[in-house]
């Protein structure tokens, strides 16, 4: 997403688009331009225009879109000054910008901007520094992607397939905590509906100073194991570090990988097992992190020796669900913390569940198709035990790593009695 923003900063600016592949953006003093520069004799009625170069292909690739400059003859000259910036306002506040001295464009000429240069129309003071905005977006357990694909072309934003460090947005009809919702909050980032990347086009062709918030395009939050408040999906910078200190110890390379980047999000450490963590595990500086698939492992191996350590130290393992958990709400208190008493947690959580219906997670309906080990809940209207069995479902098919599951949640009966037996 690009910008131009008048010299001095916070004095005015407007956002370009990729209208097509042909479309131009005037500059001129004239009613009906794009930019159009009043009160100021130099500008001409034909100066210059700005092109936005993306492509569908650009947008798939992650590749950002370029600008071009061409001057259409203008009496009193479009001038240029090119900065060192290559990335974009983000990263510039690590690094000042250097500036090469400003030229004059021939009457004719095409130049090819980047963020961080300066263009002056005229002799006076239209001046305008252009801003490469990051819009890099991801999507959740969408059917289809064609319409904010087709956002993203206009707006001269990128698609990432899997959740990275540099997204900005996630876009889900309905929120359930899958690993992507987890990554997104860490990073601090927004999850919206699709409709807010339409919204966003309309308001940059409309040339609005103010665009729109995306708390007001918040999906609705059909998850059944949390309380339907929109503030628990706020971007929050605190996440960045809710995990800061904790090693999380996992059965086998395979798991690590599925919660590993959940955990390295929030400032957090994973490694596989080993008796060299033991006294590490005593002193209560790692959390074994178990899951499902432990299971079945074998009363010989590392974990099982490790589950035992932490019996011995009055301590309790944590679960999946507990990472994504303690991210959302931004605190280890309850959610991974192994000193925390098993009466206590079982207490808490059993609270909550009386603000709930008395029903199990709800999975999206195209990940029941895809999965080869579909997760069953045999949930009961009674007060007895219910029993469950968790498991890790693709988001859509053919998607791997873990950015592509849905989490298990503690707030189902199921999930209590799982914690009671831990």
């Amino acid at each position: 997403m690009w910008k131009l923003e008048r010299c001095p900063p916070h004095t005015g600016h407007q956002y370009l688009y990729h209208g097509s592949e042909e479309e131009e953006l005037h500059v001129s003093r004239q009613v009906g331009a794009w930019l159009r520069l009043q009160g100021d004799a130099s500008i001409s009625r034909k100066h210059a225009s700005l092109k936005v170069s993306h492509s569908a292909q650009a947008v798939k690739r992650s590749i950002c879109g370029s600008i071009e400059l061409k001057e259409l003859g203008a009496k009193n000259g479009t001038f240029v000054k090119h900065s060192n910036s290559q990335n974009s306002a983000e990263s510039e506040a690590r690094e000042a910008p250097v500036f090469t001295e400003e030229h004059r464009l021939s009457s004719g000429t095409e130049v090819v901007l980047r963020h961080g240069d300066v263009v002056r129309f005229g002799l006076y003071d239209y001046c305008y520094r252009l801003v490469r905005c990051e819009l890099l977006v991801a999507t959740s357990m969408l059917p289809r992607s064609d319409t904010v694909m087709r956002d993203l072309l206009l707006l001269g934003g990128s698609y990432s397939k899997e959740w990275t460090q540099n997204c900005t947005l996630l876009v889900m009809e309905t929120i359930k905590l899958s690993a992507k919702v987890a990554c997104a909050l860490a990073c601090g980032r927004s999850v919206v509906r699709p409709d807010y990347l339409t919204q966003l086009c309309t308001a940059v062709k409309q040339k609005q100073q103010q665009l729109p918030a995306t708390r007001d395009y918040l999906p609705t939050i059909t998850e059944a194991s949390i309380q339907p408040d929109p503030s628990l999906f706020d971007p929050n910078h605190d996440r960045k570090s809710v995990l800061s200190g904790k090693l999380f110890l996992l059965s086998s390379p395979k798991l690590l990988k599925r919660v590993q980047c959940i955990v390295e999000f929030a400032g957090g450490k994973c490694e596989v097992v080993a008796a060299r963590h033991h006294s590490m595990i005593e002193a209560g500086d790692a959390v074994i992190l178990r899951t499902p698939d432990d299971a079945n492992l074998p009363s010989q191996s590392p974990m099982a020796a490790a589950c035992k350590v932490v019996k011995r130290a009055g301590l309790h393992v944590v679960r999946e669900s507990d990472v994504v958990l303690a991210v959302l709400y931004c605190s280890t208190e309850r959610f991974c913390n192994p000193a925390l008493s098993q009466q206590v947690l079982v207490s808490t959580i059993s609270q909550s569940q009386m603000q709930q219906q008395n029903t199990g997670i709800i999975y999206a309906p195209e990940t029941q198709a895809i999965s080869n080990s579909p997760a069953s809940v045999l949930s009961s209207r009674s007060n007895k035990t219910t029993r469950t069995t968790s498991a890790i479902i693709p988001e859509t098919p053919g998607s791997t790593g873990p950015s592509s599951t849905l989490i298990k949640s503690p707030f189902t009966p199921a999930a209590t009695a799982t914690i009671a037996r831990a």
